[in-house]
This record gives structure tokens, sequence and C-alpha cells, in this order.
């Protein structure tokens, strides 16, 4: 006979007691049916049952697993959250501090230009005052002068003080000197003018990163790169024969350097890309290889921005591709180097929006600005690249 407990509670066996090697069941009925073997559909209950036990331990390993990745990536971030808020919260104490000292430069400067104005301001009026004080001093003596000769008229007719009348007379005559003209008028040109103009000239002269003259380095460029005799432009042309193949030379391609390697502080430099359909601009360690073929890829020692087919940039990172799609495309390139905290950025020089920045590099060596016009492409992209020159 079957155990009860099976049916109450399936998928869990009870063998406290030995169970019948086999066990028919025959019906009193005409009708003959095959002998059920009890002890073989316990087994078959008992394999289902382990198996669906293995098949639980599995869920039960893959839920785990799952719960120990989401907690790991829990962990990670909320790590971020913190990274972010404490890199949020030392940038904008460093925003306050830059502005900070252009806060105090500008005061100074204010103040400055206000001690001008009071220094001319008093000038004049001291001028004023004298001449003030010396007129009064004129108008005292001409009042005795008056009263004098309000006196001789009311003395009486006498001949003989009428015989001196003539010596009172021209002792008593006196001329009003005028001072000197004093001009009281602030020239508006002087204290005003393009005053946010001038400040910003100031301001230009005062900063820590400004735009340096950055010139190129025609002993470093590819035969077919034509460097203009003040250093600021380079272009594609026809190979220049008699070049020497000097170590510094690259000869493979179209590649310029500047003329000065940085090995410490901030830099910055803009480049002018009009009319060009493809460039490269960036920075290069000294050590890159020049003579052999490359990869525009920091392990190389290159940190560049390339653009190519009239609007398609690009950063030259160590990933496969790293798009970038700027709003519109820029006249003017500016980049960024800061060599002690291994940042190389890039800017629409326009309006000084962000296009990439390399951040987190460790340079072990000197870098120089590095240039690429590209080459000339059915016709196209003729235009050179040129260095902007700082106004100041």
């Amino acid at each position: 006979m079957r155990d009860r407990s099976l049916g109450e509670h399936p998928g869990v066996h009870h063998l406290s007691r030995p169970l019948p090697a086999v066990l028919l069941v025959t019906s009193t009925k005409p009708e003959v049916h095959q002998p059920t073997c009890v002890l073989s559909t316990k087994r078959k209950l008992f394999c289902e049952d382990d198996q669906y036990k293995k098949k639980l331990c599995l869920a039960l390993q893959n839920v785990e697993d799952q719960k120990k990745d989401a907690t790991a990536y829990q962990s990670q971030t909320n790590d971020k959250i913190l990274l972010l808020k404490d890199q949020a919260g030392d940038l904008d104490q460093q925003i306050s501090s830059e502005f900070k000292e252009l806060h105090h430069f500008l005061s100074q400067l204010e103040e400055e230009m206000k001690a001008n104005l009071r220094l001319a301001k008093d000038n004049k009026l001291g001028q004023l005052n004298s001449s003030l004080t010396r007129t009064t001093e004129q108008i005292s003596e001409l009042e005795l002068r008056t009263q004098s000769i309000h006196t001789k008229l009311n003395e009486e007719e006498n001949p003989e003080l009428l015989t001196a009348i003539r010596g009172f007379i021209e002792s008593a005559e006196c001329v009003f000197q005028k001072p000197q003209h004093v001009c009281v008028e602030l020239q508006e040109a002087e204290f005003l003018g393009p005053l946010q103009y001038r400040v910003w000239r100031k301001i230009t002269s005062a900063l820590k990163t400004g735009l340096e003259s950055v010139l190129l380095d025609p002993s470093t460029a590819y035969p077919r790169l034509h460097v203009s005799q003040c250093g600021r432009t380079v272009s594609v042309g026809d190979i220049q024969s008699g070049l020497p193949n000097n170590p510094e030379r690259f000869t493979l391609y179209n590649i310029v350097l500047g003329t000065e390697a940085f090995s410490q502080g901030c830099h910055y430099w803009e480049v002018g890309v009009v009319g060009k359909i493809a460039w490269v601009l960036g920075v290069a360690a000294a050590s890159v290889n020049r003579k052999e073929e490359i990869s525009l890829c920091p392990e190389d020692g290159f940190w560049t921005l390339v653009m190519r087919n009239g609007g398609e940039y690009e950063a030259c990172t160590s990933a496969e591709e790293c798009p970038l799609s700027p709003s519109r495309n820029p006249d003017c390139v500016g980049i960024y180097l800061d060599y002690d905290h291994g940042l190389v950025a890039f800017y629409d020089a326009g309006d000084m929006s962000h296009l990439f920045t390399f951040s987190d590099t460790h340079f072990t060596k000197p870098v120089y600005p590095y240039f690429n016009p590209w080459p000339i492409m059915n016709g196209r992209n003729r235009g050179s690249l040129t260095i902007r020159i700082p106004l100041f």
C-alpha cells in the first residue's frame, strides 16, 4: 500500500519504516491492469526530488552571485558618489580661489584708478584754492585802497593837502592780477575711455596661464611641410629636397613639433584651423619615434585631438574609438597643458567651450606642442595651421 505522507507532502520522503520489496495491487474486477511497483515510484520521486534540489541549489547560487555583484556595484557606486562629491568640492574651492584672485586683482586695480582720480581732483582743487587765496588777498588790498580813497574824498579842501593828491592817487591805484588759469575739467578719456579693455589688458598681463608664443621647429618637420619664416604657420606642399635626415625630423607623417619642450607648469596656446577639413593637434613626448610607423595614442607618447572629413572629431585615446560632437566646427583650437597634474585639454578658442581632456596622465619626459596639418586630399585641405600670436 502507498505511504500517505507522500500524498500529503509531495516531494518529501518519509522512510521511517522499511517498505516491502514488491507490492502487487490487483483489481477484483475482470479487467486486468499492469502491476505497479510502489518502490520504483518512490525511487522515481526521490530522483526527481534530488534533481529539483540541485536546480534549486543552482538557482540559489546564481541569486547569491547576482546579489554579490549587485552589492559590489552598490559599493562601487557609493565610492564613485563620494569621489564625485570630493572632486566637485575641490574644483569648487579652486574656482573660488581663482575668482578670489581675480576679484582681489580687480579691487586693487579699481582702487588704483580711483586713487589716480582723487589725486587729479586734489591737485586741481589745490590749484583752485591757491588761486582763491591770492584773489581773496587782492580783494582785501583793494578794499583798503577803496577806504583810503573815500577818506581822502571826505577831507576838506586844503590847498596844502591838495598839493600831495597826485602822489596819493598814484599810490592808491591797484590792478587786480588774475591768478594762473586752472583747468577744472577732468579728462574722461584719462579715467574711463575703453575702461573694460584697459582692465582686460592688465588682467591678461597678470594671468598665471596666458596665451603663449609657441613657435614651430622646422628641423622636426616632415619634408612636405613648409614652415613660415616667422615659425607660426605650417602648410602641406611639395617635398623639399636637400633636407637633412636629422634625428629630430619625422620622415613618415606630416608632423612638426614646437621649438620648446615643456617639463613643468601650465601652458596654453591656440591654433587657427580655418579652411581645414582635417588636422591633428596636441602634445607629443620628446621620446616619440620619428622614423617608423606610430599610433596616435598615449602609450606611444601622443595626446592628440583629430578632425577629419570636414567635421568628424575624435580624441586619440587608448580606447578603440572616442568620437566627439562639438556644437560647431572651431575656427581656432586652444590646447592647455598642465604638466604637473597630467592634464591635456582642448577648447574651442572662439567661446572657450571644452572639447576633451586627457586626465591622470603621468608625464615622465618633456613634451612638445604637436601639429599635423594632414595630407592634401583630392585638392582639398590646402589651408595652413596658424599659431595665434599673443596680443600683449
